[in-house]
């Protein structure tokens, strides 16, 4: 019951109905491209706060991870960068081979990075 209690719950369970509520009154044959964007970016933010939510939970159990935050930010990414290439027709599984492992690479290249600049005696 301590997930109730929670905030980052809330959040994301408002961000689900809000979802729910976007995507079951639209029609993608009938609305402009301004719409399917902003519900791109509204799927983008609920998997952010998902997955966010389910980090918190895995550290309730012992499993800690330092950047908890930019590994939402990376993963959500990566899924609704493959939801807008699925839904507009153009994922390969050529694709899914060069972005998935690119995404992974440019992930460990920020956590390196972040680290190297903050290593005291440069």
């Amino acid at each position: 019951m301590k997930l109730l209690h929670h905030r980052r719950f809330w959040l994301s369970l408002g961000l689900v109905c809000l979802d729910g509520l976007f995507f079951s009154a639209t029609d993608p044959q009938h609305i402009t491209s301004f719409f399917i964007i902003g519900g791109f970016l509204l799927l983008g933010a609920t998997l952010y706060q998902l997955v966010r939510l389910l980090l918190v939970g895995l550290s309730w159990y012992g499993l800690k991870l330092k950047h908890r935050r930019r590994l939402a930010i990376w993963s959500s990414g990566a899924i609704t960068l493959v939801l807008a290439l699925q839904s507009i027709g153009e994922l390969t599984n050529k694709d899914m081979l060069v972005i998935l492992p690119l995404l992974i690479m440019l992930y460990g290249y920020t956590i390196i990075s972040q680290t190297t600049l903050r290593s005291p005696g440069r």
